[in-house]
């Protein structure tokens, strides 16, 4: 069956969730359904220049009244990602349309800091939620079905989502370098994304720092933005434990990234604390070839074990230091890693793969949705009228609510 989808979601180029929904919209819409997308960016990010649509139309944030959207689509889908300028409009969108919630985030805390500083309009029904803490089963509680992309966050979504949840591998078409080369005389490492605290920058220059071969080798590029305390925290390490004094790329289009990448040997895709559900970083990384260094918690720890070198989370260093001399001895063996996680990641994480499974998905999302929104507004009514949890008439009414959405919540992985 031919679905109608609005799919909320930014949609620049400087956004890996507006990538990820660029490749599933397509091939959705070459399996016949119809694609509108709906921008939720806000300020300075709501004029960055839009992706391409070839499927179907892009509206403008705001341009599309939400509770224009029930009527209008058989489905509408809303990505919820941590970089609130990205994602300010999908609250208003899940508060007042029956909507399925692709949950990228398992946290959200980042989201939840910017939108409690953001101006609130008067009245703004929404006010509340604002404060909720955690955020991302407050914004989850909102939907009528989920998706996550890993384990590890699977199971708060489901105690917060209403409706089903399914878990679908992240689909990503990254960016690809050419083949690795020959580990030379020096060895390149380097680390995709915005440049925080918790992408572990500081564990891999320790190890640089604390090898004699690593000191006289090793060059560590930093791809990706960093503010100005984060460049000195690190540049100051650095000079501090010995270590080659990292590069600064900043922010790079595609076609800048695969030339940086191409002349990387090893990827660090460390993670302590792991906020996000899937990692579209640790998928470029496996699909380039080359070895990966993985933190073994979250949506890491589900990789197979032939396909990444795996560090302690929250104190990597020392198991840098130990795969990064290993692949400086074992070269060929190193490949071989590449190589299988390349080929993993690339049916694992193929888009084409992923809107197989979504679209059934959101038609079975659809039916259940008349009932999970008569139970969410039967409980803000018996809220108002005072009503406590065990009342006969809310047990009876919930009874009904059950048997209409097919006897049960129900969940699919």
């Amino acid at each position: 069956m031919s679905l109608r989808i609005a799919w909320a979601s930014p949609w620049n180029a400087q956004s890996a969730i507006a990538a990820f929904s660029a490749a599933v919209c397509a091939e959705l819409a070459v399996d016949g359904h119809r694609i509108e997308v709906l921008r939720t960016e806000t300020g300075e990010e709501a004029r960055l220049a839009p992706l391409p649509a070839p499927f179907g139309p892009v509206h403008a944030p705001g341009a599309l009244p939400p509770d224009a959207l029930a009527a209008g689509y058989d489905a509408v889908v809303v990505n919820l990602g941590n970089h609130y300028p990205f994602h300010a409009g999908a609250p208003a969108l899940l508060a007042t349309a029956p909507c399925v919630a692709i949950v990228h985030d398992a946290t959200m805390e980042h989201f939840a800091r910017a939108w409690r500083d953001a101006p609130g309009e008067p009245g703004d029904p929404l006010g509340v939620l604002r404060s909720a803490e955690p955020m991302m089963p407050a914004l989850a509680a909102l939907g009528c079905a989920a998706v996550v992309h890993a384990p590890h966050y699977r199971a708060a979504v489901e105690n917060a989502c209403p409706g089903p949840v399914i878990e679908l591998p992240l689909a990503y078409v990254p960016p690809v370098p050419p083949p690795p080369r020959p580990i030379g005389r020096d060895l390149v490492v380097v680390t995709v994304g915005h440049v925080n605290a918790n992408k572990r920058a500081d564990q891999v220059i320790r190890a640089m720092g604390a090898s004699p071969r690593l000191r006289a080798r090793g060059r560590y590029l930093l791809l990706g933005p960093v503010s100005p305390e984060e460049h000195g925290r690190l540049l100051r390490l650095a000079q501090a434990v010995g270590a080659p004094a990292p590069a600064f790329s900043g922010w790079l289009p595609d076609e800048a990234l695969i030339a940086h990448l191409a002349i990387s040997d090893v990827i660090a895709c460390l993670r302590h604390p792991v906020t996000e559900g899937g990692s579209a970083s640790v998928v470029l990384a496996l699909r380039s070839a080359r070895p990966t260094l993985v933190s073994d918690t979250g949506t890491y720890a589900a990789l197979p074990e032939d396909v990444a070198l795996r560090c302690t989370p929250g104190d990597e260093a020392a198991d840098v230091l130990r795969h990064l001399e290993w692949v400086l001895d074992n070269p060929v063996a190193a490949r071989q890693i590449g190589e299988r996680a390349a080929a993993w990641a690339a049916e694992t994480h193929a888009p084409a793969a992923y809107a197989a499974r979504l679209a059934p998905f959101l038609h079975d999302a659809a039916r259940s949705a008349p009932a999970i929104l008569a139970a969410r507004s039967f409980g803000l009514a018996a809220a108002r009228l005072g009503l406590a949890a065990g009342e006969p008439a809310l047990s009876r009414m919930g009874a009904v609510l059950a048997e209409l959405n097919g006897g049960e919540r129900g969940a699919d992985g």
